[in-house]
């Protein structure tokens, strides 16, 4: 404890309603700042004093901690009837202490990550662990980012009210009871990074639902929610966030990692890379959202309708597995029959009947999404049915289609449609182009019949939009009679 009176000269409260007063210490006039404890209900002084022990012994663990950006209490005092950290006078701190601290583009959060992870190293070193540096803990001044010392600051969140100092310190082995551990650090470092970066958290839910999804969740590419950053910083941000230990990079070599970024540019994506996630990553993530939506309720409800889902799964991969007995392309099929077919599979979701017009490896991206759709539709059917999750609309659309041949020999057909995944809360529209090739080729069960054997795709357009403003599903239709042989 520090004794003495004070004479508070100026106050300031920042986003997390904490007050800071500039103060002089009159038995020594030295100028301070005191920082209301911010406690999240009146408690008595025997309480207090139990506290400024508390942090005494946290400043006592991080006195050897040195390092530029951090910012120690030196104790804690009682002036009139309340009581205040004591911190030494810091024209930085003052005139940083006010808006919450995010950003302002890429270079930056790269330039503040990299501190991040030097801080972590700073205690590491040390053999001392912080419980991760939480957003709460970040004060950004016009010199650069200062950092409140995270071990007091972890330690006064369990004083604090929740929804102003709540610091996301737990870490999947931490769940499992095991004990915190540096490796820890760097999984609470990742969800800050990842917010930071996407201004939202890594796993989604409340209370129990957020600890069930940090266990299992798939966590989406950040590029999804901040498509300027490059490919490699994403990388290194998923990293942090592995599930297991030894998975992830110690504090020292993510350090590095981040400053070799920064030197080599690396933040911001190229026009390229942009281009390239436009294209492919950003629908594999919008995929994997949804899909996690159904697992995730799965996981919560795994006694709920458990026999019924199980059954649906084992008769839907009995379907895909085992093969149509009567197959339904035969040698009579045209070629514009087959091509029809090809898109009247992916609209009902038919992986048996899409698997018969093609030629085997071909178009394996659209069969995985059918497949994937198809048990995915067939699981959340059934969960409906039991009444556990509301049944919404269609999980995938296919409208306007449109299909001519361009070529007799050899037989190419040009198509264009746009497809609709239901992601839950979204739709996600995309406007194909698509150009077919077939052949007529041996077949063990019907002799020889056409097959697709090339398949040249092109994403035009890509949106999305919420299910109030998504094209009607009775817009749905097949142009068989456009696709005729000419």
């Amino acid at each position: 404890m520090i004794t003495g009176s004070w004479e508070i000269t100026a106050e300031k409260t920042d986003w997390r309603e904490a007050v800071l007063y500039q103060a002089r210490h009159l038995e020594t006039g030295r100028e301070y700042l005191l920082e209301d404890l911010a406690l999240a209900t009146e408690v008595r002084d025997r309480i207090y004093r139990e506290i400024a022990l508390g942090i005494e012994e946290c400043m006592a663990q991080a006195a050897s901690v040195l390092h530029p950006a951090v910012r120690c209490p030196l104790g804690v005092t009682k002036h009139q009837d309340r009581f205040y950290l004591v911190r030494e006078w810091d024209q930085a701190l003052w005139e940083g202490w006010g808006e919450k601290p995010v950003p302002r583009d890429l270079a930056e959060l790269g330039q503040w990550l990299e501190l991040l992870a030097s801080i972590l190293t700073a205690y590491h070193v040390l053999s001392l662990t912080t419980r991760g540096i939480a957003h709460t803990d970040l004060v950004r001044t016009a010199g650069g980012l200062l950092v409140l010392d995270p071990i007091c600051e972890s330690y006064l969140a369990a004083y604090r009210p929740k929804e102003r100092f709540f610091r996301y310190d737990i870490a999947p082995e931490n769940i499992k009871k095991h004990e915190w551990t540096a490796a820890s650090d760097v999984f609470v470092l990742g969800i800050n990074a990842y917010e930071l970066t996407t201004g939202r958290l890594p796993f989604g839910g409340d209370g129990a639902v957020f600890f069930d999804n940090l266990l299992a969740e798939k966590i989406l590419d950040p590029r999804r929610y901040q498509p300027l950053l490059g490919p490699s910083p994403a990388k290194s941000i998923l990293s942090m966030l592995a599930r297991e230990t030894k998975d992830r990079p110690n504090a020292s070599d993510l350090a590095a990692t981040f400053t070799a970024l920064a030197g080599g540019g690396c933040w911001v994506a190229t026009g390229r890379e942009q281009a390239e996630f436009s294209r492919i990553g950003m629908r594999h993530a919008g995929f994997i959202a949804f899909r996690e939506k159904i697992l995730g309720f799965i996981r919560r409800n795994r006694v709920l309708s458990g026999v019924s889902a199980l059954a649906i799964v084992v008769v839907a991969l009995m379907v895909v597995f085992r093969g149509r007995p009567t197959p339904v392309i035969t040698s009579a099929y045209q070629p514009w029959q087959v091509a029809t077919a090809y898109y009247r599979a992916i609209a009902t979701l038919d992986q048996p009947l899409l698997s018969e017009t093609l030629k085997r490896g071909v178009g394996k991206r659209m069969n995985d999404m059918v497949t994937n759709l198809m048990m995915l539709d067939k699981i959340s059917q059934a969960y409906a049915m039991q009444g556990a999750i509301p049944r919404g609309g269609p999980i995938l659309q296919l409208l306007n289609l449109e299909v001519k041949r361009i070529s007799q020999t050899p037989v190419v057909f040009q198509a264009s449609y746009t497809i609709i995944i239901n992601k839950g809360g979204e739709d996600q529209i995309e406007l194909h182009s698509e150009r077919l090739t077939l052949e007529r080729l041996p077949d063990k069960l019907v002799g020889e019949k056409w097959e697709i054997t090339k398949i040249d795709s092109r994403v035009l357009n890509q949106r999305i939009i919420s299910h109030k403003t998504a094209p009607d599903a009775n817009q749905t239709q097949f142009a068989e009679t456009s696709a005729g042989t000419k």
